[in-house]
């Protein structure tokens, strides 16, 4: 990997990533929604302010239920913190691929789950691209065929309670379409942009 490769994928994301972004490359990055973790650690806290008020609150049931208060949020403040280096091996990835992605971003945050794809010539068929994707996913599907152009759709399902999970489930399909279909297809007809849109 060259030095402008890896400023060019350094140069393709945000300088700092947000927590959902850095969530979204982990598979319990859900863990570190703090709204999940204030939910979890609800019911203890209700229970020891009913110990409190019965006089209990010195008792070792108090304390057992103070630390499973505790344990959600310090859970998602210990992963918050670790998943920082996220980031980096973003970058390194990005790096190591044989042409620049644009828009990574959109895609970690989770505003977007289509990836578009700009060929040096003609695209192939629709009916010879999408059998190369039912291997990936059955929900991932090529929306569009025109020219020089091909949009995949990853075709993630939204999960309403745990949308950090939806997006880690993202990341790891966009990963794999990258590998196992845009580089293989860029073998055959030169891949001259890949944007997430």
């Amino acid at each position: 990997m060259s030095a402008d490769t890896r400023q060019r994928a350094d140069e393709s994301v945000a300088t700092r990533f947000s927590r959902a972004m850095n969530a979204a490359t982990s598979p319990y990055g859900f863990l570190t929604d703090y709204a999940l973790a204030s939910a979890l650690s609800a019911l203890p806290i209700v229970l020891v302010v009913r110990q409190a008020s019965d006089g209990g609150l010195g008792s070792p049931v108090a304390y057992v239920l103070i630390a499973l208060a505790a344990l959600p949020i310090g859970i998602a403040l210990t992963l918050s913190t670790r998943l920082r280096g996220a980031r980096d091996e973003v970058v390194t990835w990005l790096a190591s691929l044989p042409f620049a992605v644009d828009n990574v971003n959109a895609l970690l945050v989770g505003l977007t789950d289509e990836v578009e794809l700009t060929l040096e010539g003609p695209a192939p068929e629709r009916s010879e691209l999408q059998p190369l994707l039912d291997r990936i996913s059955d929900d991932a599907l090529v929306t569009t065929c025109e020219g020089s152009r091909v949009v995949v759709k990853l075709g993630v399902i939204e999960n309403k309670l745990l949308p950090l999970r939806s997006c880690h489930a993202r990341w790891v399909r966009f990963q794999r379409v990258v590998v196992e279909f845009i580089v293989p297809l860029s073998r055959r007809a030169k891949v001259t942009a890949v944007r997430v849109s």
